[in-house]
């Protein structure tokens, strides 16, 4: 910047699309990137600007009618074209700067200083309507009718709320108490709705649809619309949201938008209405301009810009989301382009890429963008008028700001020509020690810090310049940055890097050409690649040594556990997941004589019983294939032939992962417990015949009734048959009374033979109030013998329990029939209760009003042949206190008050023996 002239970038052959204009200075004159002529005359101290090819008219004296005149008196050889375009003079008060922009600001005869409401609308001749108001008058507003760039005012006196072209080419403008209706060259006064004559001030925006009637909003006291002069709240419509609306729009389509507060939109499509929200995607904070040509709208607002396209939105991002906030202009023109005008300025899309924003969400146009620093003078207003951008028929563009309105001819524009800033590294930093930048840079050892300072200059928008950089050997991707601040790196290890960074230019877009240097950081005596080596060496040492250690460790470790395997006692085997043995302890091969070198199926075919094997074959599948622990009792054949019972059971080994690596088994000789259970059930048995041989006399009396019941019935069936007219009806009911006294004979049998007969006990769901209404039938006519009556209290909502039945029966028949015995002499009553337990079991209770317990050795009933009765074995309670053990319960003794006793017993209902069996897989895992 230092030399007065810029010299050529480029040869004159190159491509002109591809290079920066040259702005070579002439002999006390400059030439611009316009081709205008830069003048300062030795007679006058100003400077002049000469428009394009109108030199040779002015050679010896320049015209002020066709040249610009700035009152500066630059020195000789003070002025310059710099890279960006700026023109640059300098006098004896400064450095003044000069740069072009596209925007033009329309002058008007009478205007204000200061901030001003304006109103744009544009007609079929390439002429724009403009209502100027001042925010220093409240109401009244000048219109004026601009074409050529010459504004002319005209009657009447108008508002500056809004300004509207309808589809009939009428015009529409706001006034103070009425709208003002321009038709051909008349102004035609329409009066507001009576109840808001006095409400003028609020009007907001306005809009026609293809019926012909105006909608006409007037902020938070409602939408009217006007047609045959009759005004209409809401257009006589239900369905429009009743708040305040902020904008209207007319698409070709004959859709009417409407905008409100919140990211709220309403559209009226014929007899339908369809409402838009965030719960859409419409995301843009109050709805400040809606505009499209077609059946694609645009929606802005004042937190971005979406398009509406096929029900859906689409968000517009762009490099700086300043640029898409508060907008409340756009115009699409007939190329494609969007032209915004939002709080930060005017900004340009081009149509290419808008397409790739479209296609790509996560894409951020860059776009053309003017501010204050390309000559803008003002912002765009926030509340109204709206919009703040339209097209004039001649193509041109029109921007009201707050201070004015500016426009410029798109056909005529061309984007900026931007030049990206030369980029610099200025300097590099290690733990705080400057160094100068050099192909060859290296860092001593243990550097924990590097920053890099770099800059780039832009004369025209400094601010607008942003930088990315990136160390290619950590950073994956650009970081970006708005400043050039210092980056820094720490803690980076010994080695190579290389480090770039890139300047944008003021329209957002990257140079390409990043500036780039290359550090090295030295490595300390312990990071090079000679000690590694021996470090590595060293470890793998030790490492090996360790691993012998750990070999021999476990070789121990299995020596033990193969002494402690062979000394279980009990038959023991570990074998695969995959149903192959590995080992047989010691006592396994004594025991069956079989070695274990042979196949696992062949060795359980010749040891296990074959009522067994296939049982144990099913299980052992199961379990395998599901991996939960198996637990059953079969027979082992010995080696003299004999097959004694076995308790089996079979754990997994699981890795981390839950994987089975390994199965453990072992095997419990339970030879002398099975015969114990065999004569405890033999012992049961008896007992069960022997209580009914007691009761033979009462159940003879309980078979009788059924049977006499049912020779009278078939006596009296015989004589209906053999009348004259045999009576069929009374035949029928005697055969069904004889079904049911057979049913209730075979029931009574039935339930003698169950307890007759000697059967393995099996558990299954039973209900427990059921049972005790057998039992109580069964002992009914024993108990009427000894003036004993039997009542029962049962629960009705027990669930079920998991018992053997015939176990079940035994006790219930102890604890009754020791009941009525304590009852024999005196009478009196027998109670059978059931309840629901604590922990969810059930509770059944046996209660008398007999001669009670004996009160010297109450604790010693439930012993084996201790007995109160002359004739007892002193067998019955304590089978009963054995069936209900081994049903996981409890049964105990209680004495009343008075006289009698209680016996009580617990069951676990059939979801806990569930729980139960799966807590105890789940401890055996």
């Amino acid at each position: 910047m230092t030399d007065p002239a810029a010299p050529p970038m480029f040869d004159s052959s190159d491509d002109s699309d591809k290079k920066p204009a040259a702005y070579p200075v002439l002999k006390d004159s400059l030439l611009d990137r316009n081709n205008s002529v830069w003048i300062s005359p030795w007679d006058k101290p100003v400077l002049m600007r000469l428009p394009k090819d109108s030199l040779r008219d002015v050679r010896n004296n320049a015209s002020t009618a066709i040249s610009e005149t700035y009152n500066i008196n630059p020195f000789q050889m003070a002025g310059l074209v710099d890279r960006e375009g700026n023109i640059w003079f300098g006098d004896t008060r400064g450095i003044h700067r000069f740069f072009y922009t596209p925007l033009i600001r329309q002058e008007f005869p009478k205007e204000t200083s200061g901030s001003s409401k304006l109103a744009l609308v544009a007609d079929d001749n390439g002429a724009v309507w403009i209502s100027f108001g001042s925010l220093g008058n409240r109401f009244n507003a000048d219109l004026y009718h601009v074409l050529g760039g010459k504004a002319e005012r005209r009657l009447p006196e108008v508002t500056s709320s809004f300004a509207y072209r309808a589809p009939d080419k009428t015009f529409w403008f706001s006034g103070e108490h009425c709208l003002w209706h321009l038709v051909g060259d008349d102004f035609v006064r329409v009066n507001l709705p009576p109840e808001l004559v006095n409400q003028f001030e609020f009007l907001q925006t306005i809009t026609g649809d293809q019926q012909g009637g105006i909608w006409v909003s007037f902020g938070r006291h409602g939408l009217y619309r006007l047609a045959d002069g009759i005004w209409t709240p809401y257009g006589g419509r239900d369905d429009l949201p009743k708040k305040a609306i902020l904008f209207e729009f007319t698409d070709s389509l004959g859709r009417v938008w409407f905008g409100y507060t919140n990211s709220q939109l309403a559209v009226v499509d014929s007899d339908r209405v369809r409402r838009f929200g965030p719960s859409d995607d419409l995301q843009v904070g109050n709805i400040t301009a809606i505009y499209g040509r077609g059946s694609k709208i645009w929606v802005g607002g004042e937190f971005g810009l979406e398009q509406f396209d096929q029900g859906r939105f689409h968000k517009i991002a762009a490099v700086d989301d300043q640029w898409l906030r508060g907008i409340s202009g756009i115009v699409e023109t007939p190329g494609g382009d969007l032209w915004l005008n939002a709080i930060s300025g005017i900004f340009h899309i081009r149509k290419a890429e808008i397409s790739e924003a479209l296609k790509e969400s996560a894409y951020r146009v860059k776009g053309e963008h003017f501010g204050i620093r390309e000559g803008l003078s003002g912002l765009a207003t926030q509340l109204r008028p709206f919009p703040t951008a339209i097209e004039g028929a001649d193509g041109r563009l029109w921007f009201a700001l707050r201070n004015g309105v500016v426009w410029l001819d798109p056909a005529a524009h061309s984007e900026k020509r931007t030049v990206p800033a030369p980029i610099t590294i200025q300097s590099v930093s290690a733990d705080d020690k400057f160094y100068a930048p050099d192909p060859r840079l290296s860092f001593p050892a243990h550097t924990s810090s590097v920053q890099v300072n770099y800059t780039a200059v832009s004369l025209t928008d400094p601010e607008a310049i942003r930088f990315r950089y990136k160390l290619q050997e950590t950073d994956k991707d650009w970081h970006e940055a708005a400043a050039a601040t210092p980056v820094t790196y720490r803690n980076l290890p010994p080695g190579s890097y290389h480090f770039s960074v890139e300047a944008s230019d003021t329209n957002g877009a990257w140079s390409g050409a990043p500036a780039s240097m290359a550090f090295t950081i030295r490595p300390a005596f312990y990071q090079t690649t000679w000690f590694r080596s021996l470090y590595v060496a060293a470890l793998l040492a030790f490492l090996w040594g360790l691993h012998q250690l750990r070999v021999q460790q476990l070789r121990r470790e299995e020596r033990n556990f193969r002494e402690a395997f062979e000394t279980i006692p009990a038959l023991a085997w570990i074998g695969g997941p995959d149903d192959v043995i590995q080992f047989l302890n010691r006592r396994w091969v004594e025991y069956t004589g079989l070695s274990q070198v042979e196949n696992p199926k062949e060795i359980r075919k010749a040891a296990i019983h074959p009522d067994d094997l296939d049982r144990i074959e099913q299980r052992l599948a199961s379990s395998i294939a599901s991996g939960e622990p198996v637990e059953e009792e079969l027979r082992f054949r010995r080696t003299d032939g004999e097959y004694r019972w076995f308790l089996s059971r079979n754990v997994p080994l699981r890795d981390k992962r839950g994987k089975v690596v390994r199965w453990y088994g072992t095997a419990t000789d339970i030879q002398d417990r099975k015969r114990a259970e065999q004569l405890q059930a033999d012992l049961a048995h008896t007992n069960r015949v022997s209580m009914l041989g007691e009761l033979a006399a009462s159940i003879s009396h309980e078979l009788k009734q059924p049977i006499a019941a049912a020779m009278a019935n078939a006596q009296a069936s015989l004589r209906w048959l053999n009348r004259d007219q045999p009576d069929l009806d009374g035949a029928r009911r005697a055969a069904e009374a004889i079904v049911k006294d057979e049913k209730r004979a075979a029931d009574i049998i039935d339930h003698l033979r169950s307890l007759y007969k000697k059967t393995p006990p099996q558990r299954e769901s039973v209900a427990v109030n059921e049972i005790i209404g057998e039992m109580v039938l069964l002992l009914r006519g024993e108990a009427n013998e000894y003036a004993v009556s039997i009542h029962t209290d049962l629960a009705a909502d027990l669930p079920k329990i998991t018992a053997d039945r015939v176990q079940l029966q035994q006790v219930l028949m102890n604890l009754m029939l020791n009941g009525i015995e304590a009852m024999k002499q005196t009478g009196g009553v027998l109670t059978v209760k059931t309840r629901r337990g604590e922990c969810g079991q059930v509770l059944i209770s046996v209660s008398d009003t007999g001669v009670g317990l004996p009160a010297v050795r109450a604790d010693e009933i439930f012993n084996a042949f201790f007995t109160t009765k002359p004739q007892g074995s002193g067998m019955g309670l304590a089978i009963s206190h054995s069936i209900v053990e081994s049903h996981n319960g409890r049964l105990w003794a209680t004495s009343h008050d008075g006289r009698g006793a209680t016996f009580h017993f617990t069951l676990p209902t059939a979801v806990m023996e569930v729980s139960a069996a799966k807590r105890g897989s789940r401890n055996r895992r």
